[in-house]
């Protein structure tokens, strides 16, 4: 499952390969047969945004995995949940945030347009500083253009989170925000997304519960996976609908790769890295490519250059080596730096806490005395 994250990480990035053939916001004429490895990647290269709904679908299963119990029965509070999301979502988005409002200001000052996201005003620096950049119909894209889906996971863990303090009434409206999803106007498409694909995400992981209950790991993992590659084969013959996709394939792909892990786990703990580095892949990725054009632009090549083979490779090596090299030396860093702050500074209310309690069971002490036979005072 953190394989699937850093593969989901990776089709968005090839499928905004395209970034480099714009002229400001508008994609230009550049043929997508001509983009890099195009017979191999041809599926990423026309659909690769469905990785957003992929990460969707994941972070709605492993949140109900780990998170859904814990909070009902206030295991874990609310604030220590925020927190712990906050510190790792928040600390690289706010560097990538500040990276990408420094690189659009060189790149318009050479090219009189920014580089593909346009709506970079006040407004909506705003937004992103606060990770709601999606929470609002908008007509464009802002800034790190990729941070929308992740505002979206931060709507999701809010309505989750609240949604699990009803106790058992949570499934209903779990349900409930399902149904919203479909319900929502098309402008308001990016919170319909989540809403959708992330609590379809939960209801799967409640389904792979249940079965697991039913039969066998063995036997759970066998039927998984035959309806997951039943599925992926049906579109891949015959094509699918969104729907089909997002909300049948996507949750059986999950399914079935936690059922083989309930088989053999730790198998394919080699592959962890790649979850590990998904995050920085996903928004590291754009910084990178408008330094990138940079570059071109001041050597003098034009964008035709970004359809070779070698400058894709070279591209993801360093993309995928510095977004490792970010997860180890600054994402974890700010991440337990926060998370001590936090635990600190609730040790420091609970040592406060113990102390004014002490203190007014000392004041509620009323000190008896007695009077002895040969007329000492005995306080006790």
């Amino acid at each position: 499952m953190d394989a699937l994250r850093g593969f989901a990480a990776l089709s968005v990035l090839i499928w905004h390969w395209q970034h480099f053939f714009f002229v400001g916001g508008v994609p230009s004429a550049v043929p997508m047969t001509n983009q890099p490895f195009y017979p191999i990647l041809f599926a990423f290269y026309h659909f690769g945004y469905y990785g957003v709904e992929m990460f969707f679908c994941l972070s709605g299963f492993v949140f109900f995995w780990l998170f859904s119990t814990k909070i009902t029965k206030r295991a874990i509070n609310l604030s220590q949940f925020a927190v712990d999301r906050f510190s790792r979502l928040y600390p690289l988005h706010f560097v990538t945030f500040l990276m990408v409002a420094g690189l659009q200001y060189f790149y318009i000052s050479n090219h009189r347009v920014l580089f593909v996201y346009q709506a970079n005003d006040v407004y909506h620096a705003v937004l992103n500083l606060l990770l709601m950049p999606a929470w609002f119909p908008e007509p464009g894209w802002s800034f790190n253009g990729p941070i929308w889906s992740v505002s979206i996971e931060v709507l999701m863990y809010a309505l989750f989170a609240a949604a699990c303090l009803t106790g058992r009434l949570k499934y209903v409206i779990f349900a409930g925000f399902i149904i919203v999803g479909f319900l929502l106007p098309g402008e308001w498409h990016k919170v319909a997304k989540g809403l959708k694909l992330f609590f379809v995400g939960g209801f799967a992981y409640l389904a792979l519960s249940a079965l697991l209950r039913l039969m066998s790991a063995h036997r759970t993992a066998g039927l998984l996976c035959g309806l997951c590659l039943g599925a992926w084969s049906w579109i891949i013959i015959y094509g699918a609908g969104v729907l089909f996709v997002t909300c049948i394939t996507f949750p059986l792909t999950v399914m079935a790769l936690a059922a083989l892990n309930a088989v053999w786990p730790d198998r394919f703990r080699s592959l962890k890295w790649l979850g590990d580095s998904s995050y920085a892949i996903y928004l590291l990725h754009v910084p990178f490519q408008i330094t990138l054009a940079m570059i071109a632009d001041g050597l003098g090549y034009t964008r035709e250059i970004f359809q070779s083979r070698a400058i894709f490779l070279l591209f993801f090596s360093v993309l995928v080596a510095a977004s490792l090299l970010c997860h180890h030396y600054f994402e974890t860093w700010a991440k337990n730096g926060i998370r001590m702050r936090y635990a600190k500074a609730v040790a420091a209310k609970l040592r406060i806490a113990d102390r004014d309690h002490f203190k007014r069971h000392i004041e509620d002490v009323r000190p008896v005395t007695a009077t002895s036979t040969n007329g000492a005072v005995r306080v006790d």
